[in-house]
């Protein structure tokens, strides 16, 4: 029989739409003291916001089970719960409590604290008690949820991947599963991590920090999705030589920059080739392999379609070689799930920040894990010239007086112009900027 203490009374059920919480949590640690503290020695799984946590501890490094602790979780992580004790005690446990100078009426007396909390690598259930500074957890298995298919494909005809397309409409619980079709690609199957809400894509991606509210799991093996064909032109408004400027590259997946040093546009068209880096961590650097091309038709407003076209249709062993850190997602369906976004920009006149020329900017999955930037022919940068009528904003910069000391560097506003002295290590004491070549001319103030 079970005796039951009330703890944080009174007890609220989760609603029984489903919670945040609800997912499987790993048996994780414990310290304390023990008896009587609760081991986490299996897993818990909490469904609808309920959850039935074993009251269980090792003795003699047998387990054994004197309660246990159950109760609801609201979304904002604060829990209530009960605590019901096995009556009679084991007598194992029992003993061990006398043993230990330990009081069996301190224990059914004493508040249990169950708290969930998130974590970057995971969502995580605390029960603590005070008098004996137990914290017992268990921590969700996050690398279970978000493990790619091995080989990249997936069977979604039967079984448990044979599931509906994904629906902007309706809330997903964790684990569950959904299809999603990308034009010109394979249809997706995707798999929900964390709070997958209604109007939530698995397209949407979080920031880097932030946690990825669905997986990528493979690709539904001979589903796929048509896309319209490219425009057979775009705007000549963009046609010219680029080359590559600044680059920003942390993931394997990236195009390598040093094969795609020029981008040529002719008729609004353009390829670019995509080549995987083969080198190793140890250092040593091996010749890239290319997979495929990336091909773009470039609108009048400089809007760009693109469209992913491999060469192979599976990676090269060597790019596997180079990513065996990461070989649970070394497939081309992998790639595929980089989202490509591309904008031409026609900067003019003499006092834009930027420059004068066209550019473009390249990027993946709107971050800056792989990010490009292009300089179209001739492209000038911004010189900041006065006689362009370029001002600048003076406000933080102090007065020039006759009697300050300026060391090489510093600026000074005289007349509404800003000069910086150019003399090292200062400028003579009585220099005035615009009469002395010991200062520099900067420019116009606004």
């Amino acid at each position: 029989m079970w005796c039951v203490v009330c703890l944080l009374c009174p007890l609220v059920w989760a609603d029984d739409t489903g919670s945040i919480w609800d997912r499987t949590y790993k048996h994780g640690g414990w310290n304390g003291t023990s008896p009587p503290c609760p081991d986490a020695l299996r897993d818990v799984t909490v469904k609808d916001g309920r959850f039935s946590i074993p009251w269980e501890l090792k003795i003699n490094d047998r387990p054994v089970t004197i309660g246990k602790i159950e109760g609801s979780v609201r979304p904002s992580g604060l829990a209530t719960a009960t605590v019901s004790f096995v009556d009679p005690l084991p007598a194992v446990f029992v003993r061990a409590m006398r043993d230990n100078n330990e009081s069996i009426d301190d224990l059914r007396k004493e508040p249990v604290k169950v708290r969930f909390e998130s974590f970057d690598d995971g969502r995580q259930i605390t029960v603590s008690t005070e008098r004996w500074q137990c914290a017992t957890w268990w921590q969700e298995d996050r690398e279970g949820l978000t493990a790619a298919a091995e080989g990249g494909t997936v069977n979604c005809n039967s079984g448990p991947y044979a599931v509906a397309l994904w629906s902007a409409k309706r809330d997903y619980r964790t684990g569950e599963y959904a299809r999603l079709g990308v034009p010109g690609q394979p249809v997706r199957l995707y798999r929900c991590v964390d709070a997958c809400k209604a109007g939530h894509s698995p397209l949407e991606l979080q920031e880097v920090h932030e946690v990825q509210r669905w997986a990528f799991i493979g690709a539904c093996a001979g589903q796929t999705t048509a896309a319209p064909p490219l425009p057979a032109s775009g705007s000549s408004k963009w046609d010219t030589t680029y080359g590559l400027g600044i680059v920003y590259s942390q993931d394997w997946r990236c195009p390598v920059d040093k094969e795609a040093k020029t981008l040529v546009v002719k008729h609004g068209r353009f390829s670019l080739p995509w080549f995987l880096s083969t080198d190793l961590a140890d250092g040593r650097e091996y010749q890239d392999v290319q997979i495929g091309h990336l091909d773009g038709v470039i609108a009048e407003d400089g809007k760009v379609t693109l469209r992913y076209v491999w060469t192979v249709d599976k990676l090269p062993p060597e790019v596997l070689e180079a990513i065996k850190y990461d070989k649970g997602h070394g497939t081309l369906e992998y790639v595929n799930t980089l989202v490509p976004e591309m904008t031409f920009i026609s900067d003019a006149g003499p006092t834009n920040p930027s420059g004068q020329g066209v550019k473009a900017h390249l990027t993946f999955n709107g971050d800056t894990n792989c990010d490009y930037n292009f300089l179209g022919s001739g492209y000038k940068p911004q010189e900041f010239k006065e006689s362009d009528g370029w001002r600048i904003d003076c406000y933080s910069y102090e007065n020039w007086t006759s009697d300050g000391t300026y060391k090489d560097g510093d600026q000074a506003v005289v007349d509404r112009g800003l000069y910086r002295c150019d003399r090292s290590p200062t400028c003579k004491s009585g220099s005035r900027p615009g009469r002395s070549s010991q200062w520099k001319r900067v420019g116009r103030c606004k």
